[in-house]
């Protein structure tokens, strides 16, 4: 028994949005599509290329003559986005750097791609960062030993102190490097 399946108009865009859609890459026209979920396929085999981690994103080498290195959120964007306004960056909507649907893609400029990340806490702070040589006490004691104001209290006395250059001290007490620690 043959039954027909009425879709409803919301359920109908759903499908729409999920539909894999490829384009030619420009540069590679004949050689690669990108889709607007992200994934790169060889004309010559029709094989998806299967994507490396590089930096934390998708990558993928594309061949003409020699291999260059491309990432795929990039690809996707150049494909599928308007970068009308000419900005640099891609920023991923969910930050999920691995989310390389065009729905969750926008071209952005550098200070607001990291306003994104740090609204929605990606960005490594404090003893979080993987650069950092101080704790978060060490960073209350030096502003502490600062405010006293002392000759052995200098903010050359103070990097020697804690093994770090007096321009660290300096950004610290003035608020610029670890902001809103908790002591």
């Amino acid at each position: 028994m043959d039954r027909m399946i009425q879709l409803m108009q919301h359920q109908i865009d759903v499908l729409e949005q999920t539909k894999e859609i490829y384009v030619p890459i420009h540069g590679y026209e004949t050689k690669y599509t990108i889709s607007n979920l992200g994934n790169v396929k060889s004309m010559l085999t029709g094989v998806v290329l299967k994507p490396h981690i590089k930096n934390g994103y998708l990558a993928v080498n594309l061949y003409n003559g020699k291999p260059k290195h491309y990432y795929v959120h990039r690809l996707v964007a150049n494909a599928f986005l308007d970068n009308k306004n000419g900005l640099s960056e891609v920023n991923h909507k969910d930050c999920n750097k691995f989310n390389n649907c065009v729905d969750n893609l926008e071209w952005c400029d550098r200070k607001a791609n990291l306003l994104h990340s740090y609204i929605h806490g990606k960005k490594r702070k404090g003893e979080n960062h993987g650069m950092h040589k101080l704790t978060i006490e060490q960073v209350n004691s030096i502003r502490c030993e600062y405010v006293k104001g002392s000759r052995d209290h200098s903010l050359h006395a103070l990097g020697k102190k804690y093994g770090v250059s007096w321009c660290t001290i300096q950004a610290i007490v003035t608020n610029k490097h670890w902001v809103n620690v908790n002591g």
